[in-house]
């Protein structure tokens, strides 16, 4: 069955705010979009990423998960919006990969296309020092790469950082991580930020309610 979806006001006018306030600053490092639950906010980030790339051609972005579970929620959502994104952007060519340690060609593909790339990765995948994307590439059974870290590889590439549920990843261990992934600039989406940083959107539990 093909779901059908409408864009809702609030969620373009986030959209909008949002990569307004990216390109009238010269230098952007975090900013804080809040929404409610259950008011679109993976939609919402998942059109941002789009816009960003129809707009600047900024073709790097990985969405930082807190957990497996809302890994494979985030990757659902792009399946379930396969259709609608082509129907809103026919001419985008994009590849989004689910972050699986057993698949590292797709971290190749990520940093070395020069097409929409989209990464999903829970922060469990890369915040200790003996996860595979922290190990050199020499000798493992890839044979791709020759002694660069894989997240070495992922750093060069300079992409942009979009968290979901930044509160869950306040631990300065997951703070060092996602740092070490040399973001372009990061977007924080959550309906209870810890620490706002930039915030350019907010969708507040009254007006949440009355959607």
């Amino acid at each position: 069955m093909k779901l059908k979806f409408t864009e809702l006001d609030y969620q373009v006018d986030a959209i909008n705010k949002t990569t307004n306030a990216i390109f009238e600053n010269s230098n952007p490092e975090e900013f804080s979009i809040e929404m409610e639950t259950g008011t679109g906010k993976t939609y919402t980030y998942i059109r941002t990423i789009f816009e960003l790339y129809r707009q600047k051609k900024l073709s790097k972005f990985i969405i930082v998960a807190p957990s497996i579970a809302v890994r494979e929620g985030i990757k659902k959502s792009f399946e379930n919006l396969s259709s609608h994104l082509q129907e809103k952007y026919s001419s985008i060519i994009y590849d989004v990969y689910s972050y699986n340690s057993k698949k590292l060609r797709n971290i190749e593909n990520f940093c070395d296309k020069e097409t929409l790339q989209i990464l999903i990765i829970g922060i469990h995948g890369f915040n200790r020092d003996n996860t595979i994307l922290r190990q050199n590439r020499d000798g493992l059974s890839v044979g791709l790469f020759e002694s660069e870290k894989y997240i070495d590889k992922i750093a060069n590439s300079n992409p942009i950082i979009i968290i979901d549920e930044p509160q869950m990843m306040d631990a300065e261990k997951s703070k060092k991580a996602i740092a070490s992934l040399n973001p372009k600039f990061v977007l924080k989406y959550s309906a209870t930020h810890k620490n706002l940083n930039v915030p350019i959107y907010k969708l507040t539990p009254c007006d949440g309610y009355q959607i």
